[in-house]
C-alpha cells in the first residue's frame, strides 16, 4: 500500500483486492446468511479514502420464489434501501420466474466511505423466501441437473481503494 501521495492526486486507485467464488452455495435459511467465499478484506491506507465495491453473481432459485441479497461492510448493511415497515432493506431483490433451470446474472457497484485504516471485510448475504421449498443458490440454477446443457458459473467481489 502507498503510504503518502503528493497533493492533487485524488481519485487514483491505490490497491485492488478481489476474490472469485467458483463453487456452489445454497441456502434455505429465511435469515440473512453469508455467501461463503464471496467476501474480501482490504486495509485502507487513509481514513479519508473511499472503497469501490464491485460484485458480480449468478443466482438461481425455485420458479416463483422471491430472493433478497445485501452488501455488508463487516456487520453493517451498506447500499440498501430505506426502512419501510416490514420490507427487507436490500441491495437487490426479485422473483425467480420461468424455470428452476434459469440462472440470473446480477451486479452491484457501490462507492463506500468506511472512514477507517483498519482491515475491513466486504461481503454478500442472501436469504430465501420461506425456507426449504424456496432455496436460493449462487453459481448454479436451483434445478442443478447433471447435463451438458446446465451451467455452473463463477461469482466475484472486487474492492478498490480510491484516494481522496
Amino acid at each position: 500500500a502507498i503510504t503518502s501521495l503528493p497533493t492533487g492526486l485524488g481519485g487514483k486507485v491505490l490497491q485492488v483486492v478481489s476474490t472469485t467464488k467458483t463453487d456452489v452455495f445454497t441456502s434455505t435459511s429465511t435469515s440473512f446468511t453469508d455467501i461463503t467465499g464471496l467476501s474480501v478484506n482490504i486495509t485502507p491506507s487513509s481514513s479519508s479514502n473511499k472503497i469501490m465495491v464491485i460484485c458480480s453473481m449468478m443466482i438461481g432459485g425455485q420458479n416463483g420464489s422471491l430472493y433478497v441479497y445485501k452488501l455488508l461492510r463487516g456487520s453493517t448493511d451498506i447500499c440498501v434501501g430505506d426502512a419501510a415497515s416490514s420490507r427487507a432493506r436490500s441491495t437487490l431483490f426479485g422473483q425467480h420466474s420461468g424455470s428452476a433451470y434459469i440462472g440470473e446474472s446480477t451486479s452491484i457497484t457501490f462507492l463506500d466511505s468506511p472512514s477507517t485504516t483498519s482491515e475491513t471485510t466486504y461481503k454478500m448475504q442472501g436469504r430465501s423466501e420461506t425456507g426449504a421449498a424456496q432455496r436460493i443458490s449462487v453459481n448454479a440454477s436451483d434445478n442443478d441437473g447433471d447435463s451438458a446443457n446446465v451451467g455452473r458459473t463463477a461469482s466475484t467481489i472486487t474492492v478498490m481503494e480510491i484516494s481522496a
